[in-house]
C-alpha cells in the first residue's frame, strides 16, 4: 500500500471514532441532481419546517432559483458569456410554506400525549430490553398507519406502540387518523406515514452517525424519531482496545447532564447539542430486494461498524422469519474486517 493512501485510509478510520463526539451542529455538505418538481417538493418542506434553520435553507433555495445558475466551469475556462436566464422562476414564485405540513406532527404529539397517557410508553424503563433491530411480523394495515403515526412522534419502540394500538376500540383508530389528516388540503399528499403495507418492517435503534449513512437508502419508507439523549449512547469497539473506554464514556454522561439542562432554556439548542454517538430509531419498511440490497451493501468490510452491524442483523432477522429467502441473501459478518480496506 502506498503511503498515501494509507495515511487516508488510517484518518478514515480514526474520523470512525471521533465522529461519535461530534455534535448535530456540525455542518454538513449535501449536493444533488434533482427535478425542478421534486425542488419544489423539497423548498415546500424545508418552508414548513419547525426548526428555523431549515425555513432559512428554503429561502436560500427559494432565491436561489430566482436568478441565473452559477458557471464555474466557464468562469474557469475563461468563457465571457454565461446563462444570463433565471434556473426557475416559476418555481421561485410559487413555493411556498404548506400549513399541513407545518402542522401535522405538533397535533399528532399533542394527540398522542394525551391518548397514550397510563401506557407506559412514556417510561423507558417499561421498555425492556431492546434489540437494535427488531423484523415486526406483517400486520392489519389500519393498525400499522395508526402505530406509525404514533411512532413518528413517539421515542417508543414500535413492537410497544403496536401493542397498544392493537387493544384499541375503532373509534380511538380512527379518532388518530382523523387528527393526522385534520388540516389537510385538497392538493396535499398524505405524509409517508400513511405508506403501508410493506412486506418487511424493521424498526431499527442505532448511533445518529450511523442512522446518517443509512439515511440515503431511498427505495424505502424511513420513519424517523426526533433526535434524543433518552436511548443512551454506543460505544465506538476501539476504545475498548485501547483503554479510553471510560474517558469516553465519561464525556458522553457530563455532555448528556448539559443536554438535560440546555432543554430547559431553549430546546432547539438541546437538540443540535446531541452528539452523534447517541442512539435514536427508525422504522424501515421496504421489500425483499431492498432488504437484500441494504445486508450486502451495507455489511461489506470497507463500511463503518455501526451500519455493518444492522445490516447483518437485517440478514440474520430476515433469514430466522423467512430462511427459504434467507439464505439467498449474501452479508458479511461484522466480525470479519480488513481495517485497511476502505
Amino acid at each position: 500500500m502506498k503511503p498515501a493512501d494509507y495515511q487516508r485510509t488510517i484518518t478514515a478510520r480514526a474520523f470512525d471514532v471521533t465522529r461519535y463526539l461530534l455534535p448535530l451542529a456540525c455542518n454538513t455538505n449535501v449536493g444533488q441532481v434533482v427535478s425542478i418538481r421534486t425542488l419544489e417538493k423539497q423548498i415546500t418542506r424545508l418552508l414548513s419546517s419547525q426548526l428555523p434553520e431549515l425555513r432559512m435553507i428554503g429561502e436560500e433555495l427559494k432565491d436561489a432559483c430566482q436568478r441565473p445558475p452559477l458557471n464555474i466551469w466557464g468562469e474557469l475556462s475563461g468563457q465571457t458569456g454565461g446563462l444570463n436566464e433565471p434556473m426557475a422562476p416559476t418555481l421561485a414564485r410559487h413555493a411556498k410554506a404548506n400549513e399541513y405540513q407545518a402542522t401535522i406532527y405538533t397535533d399528532l404529539a399533542r394527540h398522542a400525549k394525551e391518548t397514550l397517557r397510563g401506557t407506559g410508553l412514556d417510561d423507558p424503563t417499561t421498555w425492556g430490553a431492546q434489540d437494535p433491530v427488531d423484523l415486526i411480523e406483517p400486520h392489519d394495515p389500519l393498525n400499522e398507519t395508526v402505530a406509525t403515526l404514533l411512532y413518528r412522534v413517539s421515542q417508543a419502540p414500535y413492537r410497544k406502540i403496536l401493542s397498544v394500538v392493537r387493544d384499541w376500540s375503532e373509534k380511538q383508530k380512527q379518532d388518530t387518523i382523523a387528527v393526522a389528516l385534520s388540516n389537510r388540503g385538497p392538493y396535499d399528499e398524505l405524509p409517508r406515514e400513511f405508506r403501508s403495507g410493506y412486506a418487511f418492517t424493521f424498526d431499527v435503534l442505532m448511533d445518529i452517525g450511523g442512522w446518517r449513512d443509512m439515511h440515503r437508502h431511498r427505495r424505502c419508507q424511513q420513519i424517523q424519531q426526533n433526535f434524543t439523549t433518552v436511548h443512551g449512547y454506543d460505544v465506538p469497539p476501539p476504545l475498548f482496545q485501547a483503554g479510553l473506554d471510560a474517558e469516553y464514556r465519561q464525556a458522553m454522561d457530563a455532555v448528556r447532564v448539559d443536554i438535560d439542562g440546555l432543554k430547559k432554556v431553549s430546546g432547539e439548542a438541546a437538540l443540535y447539542a446531541i452528539p452523534f454517538g447517541f442512539k435514536m430509531r427508525c422504522l424501515f419498511k421496504m421489500d425483499f430486494a431492498e432488504a437484500e440490497y441494504i445486508a450486502k451493501l451495507r455489511s461489506g468490510v470497507k463500511g463503518h461498524w455501526s451500519y455493518r452491524t444492522i445490516a447483518w442483523l437485517i440478514k440474520q432477522k430476515l433469514t430466522e422469519r423467512y430462511p427459504a429467502l434467507g439464505m439467498h441473501v449474501q452479508a458479511t459478518s461484522p466480525d470479519i474486517e480488513d481495517t485497511l480496506t476502505r
